[in-house]
Formats: structure tokens, C-alpha cells, sequence
């Protein structure tokens, strides 16, 4: 049995629904008579209200978790949840009888990861755990109100402290305020999946995420952000059917718009009518999903060598909803999928050549490592959007570059998106037109133009 989709418990959720409160105080005494003295039980309750509430969440039974101490330090802790009660409680939680939590396949080293057996230990809820969560419903579910809306990260994921003179900065101060009422607003949005129960906050809870600095980066990020497409156009709006507006190669646009001054790319005589930065016609034979991944790889790339690094590496995969997923590794990972490069870095190097011939015009942008400043200018784009729409009522869930909101404001979203860009952007902003897509809940897709000139 393979184990490898299985993904880790994160502490994400929190809970006052009265049977995790039950389940939370039952846990800790118990927890708690083990012990010669008994302090900070109202915390280690709060901790086990995390614990429960986010394994409860998981679609599944199946969840992976370490239990090495070390990574339960603040020397060595990765996310903020990642604290001694949370270890010691799910400890005794696995430990207790009757059983709650089954230990299904032992972890064994990262190390070995590359041929797929490196992974935590692999653990299942168990029927006694869900039997007393029984009249517990998604809607009972919120954040872990530990997780703060803007989070510092190194180069190793390790959480890092913000100065307190970063938060006394207007940007900052402005940005924790859009997310709160962000998600203010749409919990009272009446978020629903097709089966008419309500969406937990917890999948629509964002971060800013900033790595090493704030001078790059701050991209809007959720559980939602992790939804196949499909399914986030599933959800409704109180009973009002989602839709989503895609800024057509957001990144590609904005290269043009700060090298080039044009909105859109010159087609060369010699290179046919190209579609736009990810069309690349010698590799027709790859789905644009793997155009959108590599060509970014270009432009985020510092240069051609570690460009080249990545590319070799693409794989090409079908997830669960049958989308297909073009994804790109370091060192040891385990791949998933088709290799698309079976000569690594030759293959590689064809594609790079390739790209720099048939689009001349995004030259000084390839292998400059410009993605991160690109990251920026998308991230303040989307915190503006998503400030002006809870403003006027209009429930939006960015995903990057795209957008999902009710059907019926689709002609207040593309006049809000036009002149949010304008004003984000100035005078790069106003250059011609803006390329966007609309997909719909059954798969049909239109192409729109937003005309930046006006």
C-alpha cells in the first residue's frame, strides 16, 4: 500500500463546539493524572481543542505526523503550532485506551525519499475518535487563532519572529487589517460545497507569506489556494453558483509592461501568430499547465544554470480531479509522474534556447530572477482587490492571479479588477488591455479583454 498522497496533519483548526470541548477536557485530566503536579491546565485544554478540531478536519482517516521532539523546540519548530503540549498531548492521545488514533506504517528517514519510502509515521483516526465528534459540522471548525495573518519565513521554513518595528509599519498594519476583514466578511458570505453544508473558515483563513525579508514576496495563501479548480467552482455563495476571472500570464504581462512598455507581446514574421509567452509550438505535445510552470521557472530563475537545475527535474502528473500537474523537484524528493525531459539537462537546455528564440521580447527577463519582484507587484495587486471588494459587498477568494466570486456581481468584478490594476499599477496599468479568462462551474471557459484606457 502506498502511502505517499497522504498528507500531514497541520494544527490549523480550533473549536468551541461543546462535544471537542468535552473530548479536549477528558483528554488533558486524563493526561494531567499522570503527572505529580498539575499546572497550565486551561492552555493544555486549548492545545487539545487544536488537536482534536484538525483531525477531525482531514478528509480522511490517513494522516502522517512526527513525533521527533526536537522539531517541537522553538530552535527547530517550522510552524507556530508546533509547540511541547501539542507533542505531548497527541502522545497520549495515540497511547490511551480504548484506541483513538491507530498507528498504520512507521516512519522511516527523509533520506531515503527519492525511491518513495521516506515519510513520518503514517496514523488513522479510528471510529471511538469520530463517535464522539458525532453532531460536530464543518461550520464548527475555525482557525487556530495562534496563526497570525502575516508569517516570516527563512530559506529552511523555519518561523521567524517579526520586529516589532515591522508591525508599527503602515503596510503591515494595513495588511493584517484587509485579511481580518476579509474573512470577516465572508463568513457571513454563507460559503457552501454542493452538498449545501457550509464551508469551514478554516479553508478560507489567509496568509501573507514572506520569506527572509519583506522586501519580496507577501502572496495571498489558504487551504482554498490548494483546491483543485474544479472544486473551488463548486462551492456557492449563498446559493448564488461561483464563478472565477483569471488574469490571462499575469507575470508575462507585467514583464512586457515594465520592459517593454506594451500590454501584449510583438509577433515576429519568422515565428508564426503565437497565442501568448506560454505558447510554445516545437512542444505542442505538452499541456499549457507545463508552459505556465516552466516559462515562470525562466523568469524566476537567477540564472541559467539553476534555471536549467529545475527544468530538468518537470514532471508530469494527473491529480485526483484529473487536472493535470506539472511539478518541478530539489535534491531528493520523490517524483510523481512522467519525466518530461528523459535527456535531463540537454532537453532542458532546448527548451530554455527555444523559448529565448521564439520569444525574443522576454529576453532581459529570463533567468534575471525577476519572479520574486513579480511575486510583489501580484501580491499588493491582490491585497488592493481584495481590500476594495469586501468594501462593496463582493465576496472574492484570490488564488494567485485568479479570482472566484457569485455569478451575478460578474460585471461589477471585471469593472473593480480593471481599475484596481490601473490604480496598483499607474502608469504601467493603463497600457492597453488586460487578458482575462472566465471559467464557469461547467468547464466552459470565455477570453475577455479589459480596456486599461479608459
Amino acid at each position: 500500500m502506498s502511502f505517499y498522497n497522504v498528507t500531514n496533519l497541520s494544527i490549523r483548526a480550533y473549536s468551541e463546539h461543546p462535544e471537542i470541548y468535552h473530548f479536549a477536557e477528558w483528554l488533558v485530566d486524563d493526561y494531567l493524572s499522570t503527572k505529580k503536579r498539575v499546572r497550565g491546565r486551561q492552555q493544555y485544554i486549548l492545545t487539545a481543542r487544536k488537536l482534536i478540531a484538525s483531525i477531525w478536519l482531514r478528509e480522511g482517516d490517513l494522516f502522517k505526523f512526527t513525533t521527533k521532539a526536537d522539531y517541537f523546540t522553538p530552535k527547530f519548530r517550522k510552524q507556530v503550532w508546533m509547540t511541547s503540549k501539542v507533542l505531548k498531548l497527541f502522545n497520549h492521545l495515540k497511547a490511551i485506551e480504548p484506541c483513538h488514533i491507530s498507528l498504520v506504517k512507521k516512519g522511516v528517514s527523509s533520506k531515503m525519499s527519492f525511491n518513495g519510502e521516506g515519510l513520518n509515521t503514517v496514523y488513522c483516526r479510528t471510529t471511538i475518535f469520530k463517535d464522539k465528534l458525532r453532531n460536530v459540522e464543518l461550520a464548527d471548525i475555525l482557525p487556530n487563532p495562534e496563526l497570525e495573518p502575516i508569517e516570516l519565513k527563512d530559506d529552511n521554513k523555519k518561523l521567524l519572529s517579526i520586529p516589532q518595528e515591522e508591525r508599527e509599519q503602515y503596510w503591515f498594519i494595513r495588511s493584517e487589517e484587509v485579511i481580518n476583514n476579509h474573512f470577516s466578511f465572508l463568513r457571513n458570505s454563507k460559503l457552501t460545497y454542493p452538498n449545501g453544508k457550509r464551508v469551514s473558515p478554516v479553508e478560507y483563513f489567509y496568509q501573507r507569506k514572506f520569506k527572509n525579508d519583506f522586501a519580496s514576496g507577501g502572496r495571498w495563501y489558504s487551504d482554498f489556494t490548494r483546491w483543485s479548480k474544479q472544486k473551488r467552482l463548486n462551492i456557492s455563495f449563498d446559493k448564488d453558483k461561483a464563478l472565477s476571472i483569471d488574469i490571462s500570464q499575469l507575470h508575462p504581462t507585467l514583464i512586457m509592461r515594465l520592459y517593454r512598455q506594451k500590454d501584449v507581446e510583438p509577433i515576429g514574421m519568422l515565428r508564426g501568430d503565437l497565442k501568448d509567452a506560454y505558447h510554445m509550438p516545437k512542444y505542442d505535445h505538452f499541456p499549457r499547465v507545463v508552459h505556465k510552470k516552466l516559462v515562470n521557472t525562466l523568469f524566476n530563475s537567477k540564472n541559467e544554470d539553476a534555471a536549467l537545475r529545475s527544468i530538468m527535474t518537470a514532471h508530469l502528473d494527473i491529480n485526483e480531479d484529473g487536472e493535470y500537474v506539472c511539478n518541478t523537484y530539489k535534491g531528493k524528493q520523490k517524483r510523481k509522474g512522467d519525466k518530461l525531459f528523459k535527456d535531463n539537462k540537454k532537453g532542458a537546455k532546448e527548451y530554455l534556447e527555444y523559448f529565448k528564440w521564439i520569444h525574443p521580447y522576454y529576453s532581459k527577463a529570463i533567468c534575471s530572477g525577476i519572479g520574486i519582484k513579480l511575486q510583489k507587484m501580484d501580491s499588493h495587486l491582490v491585497t488592493n482587490l481584495i481590500d476594495v471588494s469586501t468594501q462593496v459587498g463582493i465576496p472574492v477568494l484570490p488564488v494567485h492571479d485568479e479570482f472566484v466570486f457569485p455569478m451575478r456581481r460578474l460585471n461589477d468584478i471585471q469593472e473593480l479588477l480593471k481599475r484596481v490594476f490601473q490604480i496598483t499599477f499607474k502608469e504601467l496599468g493603463e497600457i492597453g488591455s488586460l487578458g482575462c479568462k472566465i471559467a464557469y462551474p461547467d468547464g466552459k471557459e470565455n477570453d475577455i479583454a479589459l480596456n486599461l484606457q479608459n
